[in-house]
């Protein structure tokens, strides 16, 4: 099916989009790949949408309503995805490196093992999702809200973190080297246990917050 069809079924409704994912087999050989890239969707309601898979790389997402959706294994890599609403949506393994979520709403969103490479995530809105093994090298995290998020085993190596709300979160077995916490509060974090960080920064940790290593 070509990326010009899918984009009418989705300008139709989501309830006509999810009815038309239904009527088509999701598993190899017959896997419908949805292609949406490079498409202008800024501000379009997706919530609820069921986008298994789709490539959405370097689509202009600005303000766009993936509240709920089913984003799972989807490519949004180069996206602009500023603004836009990810509450409680699925992105377990999705590819969004290099996007920019500029003020994004990703709370209680399930980004499970998702690629954030070089992502701009700058004031956006992570309090309580799941980054458990999410790769966020190089991300800009300046100023984000990641209270109560789970980072086990994420690699947040040379991410900037300054200024951002670390209440809470779990970094057990993150890996932080070469990251950037200036202004960020890291006495708030939940746990340390396991982590990987650099040496200046673990010996303060240690003296300061030897709890959060137990």
């Amino acid at each position: 099916m070509t990326s010009h069809t899918h984009l009418e079924i989705l300008k139709s409704g989501v309830e006509n989009w999810n009815d038309h994912r239904k009527r088509v087999k999701i598993s190899a050989p017959d896997f419908e790949r949805v292609i949406l890239s490079v498409a202008d969707l800024h501000e379009a309601d997706f919530s609820g949408a069921n986008l298994l898979s789709a490539d959405l790389s370097c689509a202009y997402l600005r303000k766009a309503n993936f509240a709920g959706a089913n984003l799972e294994g989807s490519i949004l890599w180069g996206a602009d995805l500023s603004n836009a609403n990810f509450m409680e949506a699925s992105l377990w393994k999705a590819d969004l490196s290099r996007a920019d979520l500029f003020d994004a709403c990703l709370w209680g969103a399930s980004l499970w093992e998702a690629n954030l490479t070089g992502a701009n995530l700058q004031c956006s809105n992570i309090a309580g999702a799941s980054l458990r093994e999410a790769n966020l090298t190089d991300a800009d995290l300046r100023g984000a809200n990641l209270e109560g998020a789970n980072l086990v085993d994420a690699n947040l190596r040379n991410a900037d973190l300054r200024g951002a709300n670390l209440k809470d979160a779990d970094l057990t077995g993150a890996n932080l080297r070469d990251a950037h916490f200036r202004k960020a509060d890291l006495g708030t974090v939940r746990s340390f246990c396991k982590t990987e960080i650099d040496s200046g920064i673990l010996h303060q940790i240690r003296l300061q917050w030897p709890a959060k290593f137990a």
